[in-house]
């Protein structure tokens, strides 16, 4: 069976990078440019997990949090950024993982592969 990856971010390079990458792993990744997208395309997707990059200007992280967690409790949550967001573990938001994104699309790789098991991956700085 084919998991499925909610890919959101607004960065455009980025995120076709992030996608390509992830697709070739045998994921099936659906691409959102921005919270009120990724809103939209959640409950068609019906992604196995939420991979948050860049979320957007247009919706803060909290408030995305909350709309998705309200229908989606469960869902979990890979943050990829550059910020210094240590919410893993966090009981108002299953994130399993924090990748920086200075440590490059391997390290997204293993923490893919370890969320599709159940389990916390490292955070990397």
């Amino acid at each position: 069976m084919m998991r499925t990856i909610l890919l959101v971010c607004n960065e455009g390079i980025s995120r076709e990078r992030c996608r390509a990458f992830l697709e070739r792993d045998g994921l099936e990744v659906v691409v959102a440019d921005g919270a009120r997208e990724a809103l939209k395309l959640i409950s068609s997707a019906r992604p196995d997990l939420l991979v948050i990059e860049e979320c957007s200007p247009d919706v803060t992280d909290s408030a995305f949090a909350e709309r998705v967690l309200t229908r989606y409790w469960g869902l979990p949550v890979i943050l990829r950024t550059d910020a210094q967001d240590r919410r893993t573990g966090s009981t108002d938001w299953p994130v399993v993982a924090v990748v920086s994104r200075s440590c490059g699309l391997l390290r997204l790789r293993r923490a893919v592969a370890l969320a599709f098991m159940g389990r916390i991956a490292t955070v990397c700085e």
